[in-house]
């Protein structure tokens, strides 16, 4: 047996919810269960070390972990029953024609299952892999190093759009790059980019995280060294993007945007979440699901009304019921529980030492949560979901079918 494991039915009495109250609000405060530790180098398991990214197949049969100091992709197969996971393999940077994982940052998987990609600065490159939806292997296809300038590069992370035409990456010195994306074979080819150099300044340096809406039509980017989340339009066709607007922290009343790292979008795209890594925060903007526009609403803040654990707030994830978000950070080396009421707003629950915290996911059904630390990989058992009709602006089951993308 690989780290921790323990049997859900055992776990389940540990975490039980007792009862709703009049007013829709759970009895019991709910918690994280750990289940599972796969550690680097242990029973086997490989292609851990630096363990930063992660993602799950849709069917939640499968997951994926990208490491920076191992340069590698570390392939899980998972027991959707219980959230465990085995490890299967681990492609490493310079072996068996594998190319583009030095330094690698950022990893998604394709809406259809078929393709890994992931994003590395040192190689400045992004790769490609095409998946065995069977036995969840990948195979290397390709890697592609065009940015658009042939100065600008190291990429932090990637994203595909919902339809899988297009790919996207943001560029840490300051842009972003857009890929069409041939769906049979996942090779990507360069098609356009924007960056800072339209603007008498930069909006974009240190672009890091990135999400795209649920609907293919808007692309928010977080820029560490600048402070600020931008909103892109994307173009139907071409998938190119188009500046709407720019969120600076400090300007115009914003907050909790310096250091700004991730980025996430509710389950019914009203509300969208910013990561302040240097502000230990996590800034809420309303958002118009028509035009992708964002208005600033408020922050959540470490120290503030019993808050702890955001020190080096980093990647998010919300349940797919919408009634939970959790927060991995960096440097208090927690993941941040809370409750998300049916406006969005949050409120604290629990923040559970792990270690640094780097990449956040779950499972499609919301029954787990998994995070990548320095060179493991952490399963979790999540609370019991309440019913949706708790929520008084009308949530419906069918609109709560995945973790925030």
């Amino acid at each position: 047996m690989n780290g921790i494991r323990m049997n859900r039915r055992l776990a389940m009495p540990l975490i039980c919810v007792l009862g709703l109250s009049a007013a829709g609000v759970l009895a019991a405060q709910p918690t994280l269960t750990l289940i599972e530790i796969e550690t680097d180098g242990v029973d086997g398991v490989d292609g851990l070390e630096g363990a930063l990214d992660l993602t799950l197949s849709t069917d939640g049969a499968h997951l994926y972990v990208g490491a920076q100091n191992d340069a590698a992709v570390a392939a899980f197969g998972r027991d959707p029953e219980t959230g465990l996971v085995t490890f299967i393999e681990a492609l490493f940077d310079g072996q068996g024609g594998v190319d583009g994982l030095d330094g690698l940052q950022g990893l998604t998987i394709s809406p259809d299952d078929a393709h890994v990609y992931s994003a590395s600065s040192v190689d400045n490159a992004l790769a490609v892999f095409d998946r065995d939806a069977g036995t969840g292997r990948l195979t290397f296809v390709e890697t592609e190093t065009d940015f658009g300038t042939p100065f600008l590069s190291q990429p932090q992370d990637v994203v595909v759009s919902p339809d899988g035409g297009f790919v996207y990456a943001t560029i840490f010195q300051g842009r972003v790059a857009v890929y069409t994306r041939d769906q049979p074979s996942g090779s990507l080819t360069f098609s356009s980019s924007f960056g800072s150099d339209v603007f008498p300044f930069d909006p974009l340096v240190g672009a890091e995280g990135l999400t795209i809406s649920s609907n293919g039509e808007h692309l928010y980017v977080a820029a560490v060294s600048d402070d600020t989340l931008s909103v892109f339009g994307i173009g139907p066709s071409t998938g190119a993007l188009t500046m709407l607007e720019i969120h600076t922290d400090g300007v115009l009343g914003v907050d909790g945007l310096e250091g700004a790292s991730g980025v996430i979008i509710g389950p019914r795209g009203e509300t969208l979440y910013a990561t302040g890594r240097e502000d230990q925060a996590v800034a809420i903007f309303d958002r118009d699901p028509a035009t992708g526009l964002l208005t600033y609403r408020s922050v959540v803040r470490n120290g503030v009304d019993g808050v702890e654990g955001l020190w080096g707030a980093n990647r998010m994830a919300i349940s797919p019921s919408g009634l939970f978000f959790f927060v991995g950070s960096l440097f208090d080396g927690r993941i941040v529980m809370f409750e998300r009421d049916a406006a969005g707003d949050l409120t604290f629950v629990q923040a559970f030492p792990t270690g640094g915290v780097n990449g956040v996911g779950g499972s499609p059904d919301g029954a787990h949560l998994y995070l990548t630390t320095f060179s493991t990989l952490r399963a979790y058992l999540t609370p019991p979901t309440a019913p949706a009709s708790i929520f008084a602006d009308g949530f419906e089951s069918g609109d709560l079918l995945a973790w925030g993308p």
